[in-house]
């Protein structure tokens, strides 16, 4: 399995979407449940360009494209399409979806 740029930025101490002179936003990512269990991790903080998409971020963590169609994410508590981009959010929660009676 090919490693994801949030590895390579914790092996390298790259930044993702690095660029000269971009404005940065510090945003915290919250995964929950069976997402959290595969990637190994509850909550991490990155800096990012105010530009990247939501579905960047599921593509940078390796989700599957049937995790993209499901994971419900929300930006600052609201529920948003994964083609948004971060612009000022502090917090991006990937919640998995919901099953059981």
């Amino acid at each position: 399995m090919p490693i994801s740029h949030f590895e390579q930025h914790r092996v390298s101490n790259r930044r993702l979407h690095k660029a000269p002179a971009q404005r940065r936003v510090m945003v915290r990512i919250l995964l929950f449940g069976p997402l959290a269990e595969r990637i190994g991790w509850r909550e991490m903080d990155r800096d990012l360009s105010p530009t990247t998409t939501i579905e960047h971020i599921l593509s940078d963590l390796g989700f599957t494209a049937e995790e993209h169609r499901t994971t419900t994410p929300m930006l600052d508590g609201r529920r948003c399409e994964v083609s948004e981009m971060l612009g000022d959010a502090t917090e991006l929660a990937l919640l998995p979806p919901v099953s059981g009676g």
